[in-house]
C-alpha cells in the first residue's frame, strides 16, 4: 500500500491499483518526503514506548505499520532513481542516505523498544501470549536484528557505532555515484566512422547520438557496467577494440572519478564496525545475517 504522502497514478488507481504517480512527485520534494515518513514512524514507535500495560500481539501489527511511509516512499524513491537518476536525484540520496542510517540507528539502539520485544517473547514462553509461527519468526528476527545493531553495546560503542553507520551511508553513496559518472565519463570518442566498423546502424545512430548528450562531434562508445564490453565482439577495428577495454579497465582509476580512496576509508569503517559488534571482520558480520552464517561456510561452497 503506497503512503499517503506519496500521489496515486490516477489511471492505475482507477484500475485498481495503487501505485505512485511519479509524474507528480517532483525531485525537489522527495526529502521532505523521506522526513515526514521518518517522523511519522518514529512518533507511532514512541507511542508503544509509552504504553504502560504489558505488550500484547498486536504490538507486531502497530510496528510494522509504523514504517509502512518510511519503506512506501524509499521504495518509491529508488525506484525511480535506478531507472532515471539525473543530478537532483543524486543530491537527494547524498541527503537522505545518512539521515536514513540515524534513523535506523535511532529505532534499533532505543533499549525501551527492544525491552517491549523482550517482553513480549517472555509472556508468549509463559503461554501468556498466545502466537503462531510467523508472529515467533518476526519477533525472533527483529529482536536479532537490534543485537546486530548495537543494542548490546556500551554507550561510548553505540555513539561510535553511530557515526560510523552515518559515514558508511555517505560514502556508499558517494560510491554508487562515482561508479556511475565514471562509467558514463570513460565514454570512447571516435571520430573517423570506420573506426566503428562492424556496427549497425542502430548502434552506429546510438554512438552519434550519445555523443551529441555529452557534447561531443563525431561518435561515442558508451561503457556499460562490465569489465567485457559487449560491443568488442562486434568491432572490427583491433585500435578501436583495445581503446573500448582498455577504458572500461581503467574505469574509476584516475581523474575526478577515482573511487580508491571512497573504497579504502569504506573497508576501514566496515571492518571497525565488525569489531565492534564483537565480528572478526566485515565479510563474517555480513555472512550471520544470509543463509551460510559464516565465512567458512561460505569459503567451502565456493572452493
Amino acid at each position: 500500500m503506497p503512503s499517503p504522502l506519496l500521489p496515486l497514478d490516477p489511471t492505475l488507481e482507477a484500475m485498481g491499483y495503487q501505485l505512485p504517480d511519479f509524474t507528480r512527485t517532483p525531485d525537489a520534494d522527495w526529502v521532505s518526503r523521506f522526513e515526514a515518513a521518518m517522523a511519522a514512524e518514529w512518533a507511532a514507535l514512541e507511542q508503544l514506548t509509552a504504553q504502560s500495560s504489558p505488550p500484547e500481539l498486536d504490538l507486531i501489527a502497530r510496528w510494522e505499520g509504523a514504517g509502512a511511509d518510511t519503506t512506501a516512499v524509499a521504495n518509491a524513491f529508488w525506484t525511480l532513481k535506478e531507472a532515471d537518476t539525473n543530478p537532483a536525484r543524486d543530491e537527494v540520496e547524498a541527503v537522505v542516505a545518512p539521515q536514513l542510517a540515524r534513523h535506523a540507528d535511532r529505532i534499533l539502539l532505543d533499549r525501551r523498544l527492544y525491552d517491549k520485544l523482550v517482553q513480549l517473547q517472555d509472556r508468549i514462553d509463559a503461554g501468556e501470549v498466545i502466537a503462531d509461527e510467523q508472529d515467533r519468526w518476526w519477533l525472533s528476527e527483529h529482536r536479532r536484528s537490534f543485537v546486530r545493531a548495537g543494542i548490546e553495546l556500551n554507550a561510548p560503542d553505540q555513539q561510535r557505532l553511530k557515526e560510523i553507520n552515518a559515514a558508511i551511508a555517505e560514502l556508499e553513496t558517494e560510491y554508487s555515484q562515482l561508479v556511475v559518472k565514471g562509467r558514463l565519463g570513460a565514454g570512447v570518442a571516435v571520430d573517423d566512422l570506420a573506426a566503428l566498423a562492424g556496427l549497425n546502424p542502430d548502434q552506429i545512430d546510438d554512438a552519434r547520438r550519445v555523443a551529441g548528450e555529452q557534447g561531443h562531434d563525431g561518435w561515442l562508445i558508451e561503457l556499460v557496467n562490465t569489465t567485457r564490453q559487449p560491443l568488442l565482439a562486434q568491432l572490427d577495428d583491433r585500435t578501436t577494440r583495445q581503446r573500448v577495454f582498455e577504458a572500461s579497465l581503467g574505469r574509476g582509476q584516475a581523474g575526478e572519478w577515482d573511487v580508491r580512496a571512497t573504497i579504502l576509508r569504506l573497508a576501514n569503517l566496515r571492518a571497525e564496525k565488525a569489531q565492534l559488534l564483537g565480528f572478526p571482520h566485515y565479510g563474517a558480520y555480513i555472512a550471520d545475517d544470509g543463509c551460510a552464517k559464516t565465512t567458512e561456510a561460505i569459503m567451502s561452497l565456493l572452493n
